[in-house]
């Protein structure tokens, strides 16, 4: 069986000037955002900002525990330039969800990816959204 590398392992191994990893991707520090957020019958299409990132992070997980919502909510979750950007369409029911970007260490590299938010969708919301976003720095 062959021994295979992941694209930045593979940088790792034979590092350059040219192949340097990106702050964040490599030696970068785990850090994280906790919220929570009580809805009181508010109607789909509503923005809840959840965490202010600095610009240079990069956004590892967004972990979010509900205690249903009312159970016809979806949820977007996304930034102030895509508000789907992490995930669509996300079912309330209550337990934990666990959204993982599509692209890991996605970098916020603009102010306007500063803002994570969640929008919520289909129906009024009402209960409790606890929120916890994992990035890396530095």
């Amino acid at each position: 069986m062959a021994t295979q590398n992941g694209v930045n392992y593979a940088l790792q191994a034979d590092p350059t000037g040219a192949n340097q990893l990106a702050p964040g991707l490599n030696g970068g520090r785990v850090r994280c955002v906790v919220d929570q957020f009580t809805f009181a019958g508010e109607a789909a299409g509503e923005i809840i900002r959840i965490a202010k990132l600095p610009i240079g992070a990069r956004v590892l997980q967004i972990a979010i525990s509900t205690d249903g919502l009312g159970g016809a909510v979806t949820l977007e979750v996304g930034d102030g330039n895509s508000n789907v950007l992490y995930a669509t369409g996300v079912t309330t029911t209550a337990a934990a969800l666990d959204i993982v970007n599509g692209t890991p260490g996605y970098e916020i590299d603009t102010a306007v990816k500063q803002i994570i938010l969640i929008e919520t969708a289909d129906a009024a919301a009402t209960g409790v959204m606890k929120t916890v976003v994992y990035y890396a720095a530095d």
